[in-house]
C-alpha cells in the first residue's frame, strides 16, 4: 500500500495511502468497445462525494454483487476506510485499517497492496479535452462503496477505479488498444491493427476494389468499341 503504512501491536494494518484520482480513464464495453471518461476535480472535488469515501468497507477484491450493503458486509469486510480524506492533487489520499489476518498476509507478502475504489457514477455524454485527453463522458454525482485492495491497480499503482454507472470494466492504454484492434485481410494475408488504421485500410481497399471494377469496365468497353470499329471496317 503506498504511502504511510504501520503494522499495530492487534497485527492490523493502518495506512494512509492513494486511493484515486482525477483525470481520463479508459472503459470497456460489453462489445468490446472503449470510452473515455472524464473525473474532472470539480466533480471529484465535491464534498458529498469525498464524504462518502469516509467510514466504508475495505474488501479483499471487487465482489462479485459489485456493491457491498449490509447484508453482505460481515462476509466481505476485511476493514474499512477513516475519517481522513486529503487533496494531493491529482491524487485523493484516505486512511484505512485492514483488521483481517489472510488479508494482512497478503499485503506483508505484496501479493495484492494496490488500491481500487468502487462506486456509481451518472454518466453524462460530454465530450473534450482535459489536459490534452480526449473524452467522451463525464463522470458525475460520484458516490463511493468500498474500497478494494486488488492485484493490480489497472489506473496504475495510484489507484484503480472499478465501478461507473454501466458498471463498465476499465482498462489500461495498452489493452484498450488491443480492444479496440481487429483484423483486416489485405489480398491474402491477414494483418491485427487498430480500429482507426483498420478503417483507412478497408477504405483504401474499397477504392481499389472501385478502380479494378472500373478498369474492367474501361476494357470491356474499349473491347465493344474495337468489334464495332472491326465491323464497320469491315
Amino acid at each position: 500500500v503506498r504511502g504511510e503504512t504501520e503494522i499495530t501491536d492487534e497485527g492490523y494494518i493502518k495506512a494512509r495511502a492513494i486511493v484515486t484520482r482525477t483525470g481520463v480513464f479508459l472503459y470497456k464495453n460489453a462489445d468490446g468497445t472503449v470510452r473515455k471518461e472524464l473525473r474532472h476535480p470539480d466533480d471529484v472535488l465535491l464534498v458529498d462525494s469525498l464524504e462518502s469515501m469516509k467510514m466504508v468497507p475495505v474488501v479483499n477484491g471487487h465482489p462479485p454483487e459489485r456493491l457491498v450493503n449490509a447484508e453482505n458486509a460481515k462476509r466481505l469486510s476485511v476493514g474499512y476506510t477513516g475519517e481522513l480524506v486529503e487533496q494531493d492533487m491529482p491524487y485523493i489520499i484516505a486512511n484505512l485499517v485492514i483488521t483481517d489476518v489472510d488479508t494482512v498476509r497478503e499485503i506483508k507478502d505484496k501479493k495484492k497492496n494496490e488500491l481500487s475504489l468502487g462506486y456509481t457514477v451518472d454518466l453524462i455524454p460530454d465530450s473534450g479535452m482535459y489536459h490534452g485527453e480526449p473524452y467522451e463522458y463525464r463522470q458525475t454525482n460520484i458516490r463511493y462503496n468500498h474500497l478494494a485492495l486488488v492485484d493490480t491497480a489497472r489506473a496504475g499503482p495510484e489507484a484503480r477505479i472499478q465501478l461507473d454507472g454501466e458498471d463498465a470494466e476499465e482498462v489500461t492504454s495498452k489493452e484498450a488498444v488491443v480492444a479496440k484492434s481487429r483484423k483486416v485481410k489485405i489480398d491474402a494475408t491477414e494483418y491485427m491493427l487498430e480500429d482507426e488504421a483498420a478503417k483507412s485500410v478497408d477504405k483504401m481497399m474499397e477504392e481499389k476494389d472501385s478502380l479494378l471494377s472500373h478498369k474492367e469496365m474501361l476494357e470491356k468497353k474499349v473491347a465493344e468499341l474495337e468489334g464495332m470499329l472491326d465491323k464497320a471496317h469491315a
